[in-house]
């Protein structure tokens, strides 16, 4: 058991920068905290998107949304099961670009994953055409 805990803290960290967080408003408040992480819960039920990606605090209650472009990515990559935790972190005050989409906030997302796990996620997110970083 200690060498399991040992090896999960050696492990390499997926980061995705530049992911947008929507709908804060709809949740009581009008952001989320910088810095502050939320972790990050699947929706397949959601009636409005079945690729739905819930922004939540560590209490369970929802927060936020990902924007529907980063909800399609970040849902296949939690289908995927590279890793048992994903954290998101907002990095800027929310904006807002256009008064019809409401106020929208830049964050990062990411997870520590194995070795084994991060051949599957590199693979899928050049695929896509999405940038990450590996610390």
């Amino acid at each position: 058991l200690i060498f399991k805990r040992k090896y999960f803290f050696r492990m390499p960290i997926l980061m995705i920068p530049n992911f947008w967080a929507v709908g804060m408003h709809h949740w009581g408040a009008r952001h989320l905290h910088v810095g502050a992480g939320y972790y990050l819960k699947p929706e397949p039920n959601n009636p409005a998107d079945k690729n739905a990606v819930a922004i939540v605090e560590e209490s369970g209650v929802v927060k936020a949304y990902l924007k529907r472009e980063n909800a399609f990515i970040m849902s296949r990559l939690l289908i995927m099961d590279i890793s048992p935790l994903w954290m998101l972190k907002p990095k800027e005050d929310p904006c807002v670009l256009s008064r019809r989409l409401g106020p929208q906030q830049r964050c990062n997302v990411g997870c520590k994953i194995s070795e084994e796990n991060l051949v599957q996620a590199k693979a899928f997110l050049i695929e896509q055409n999405i940038a990450f970083e590996i610390k």
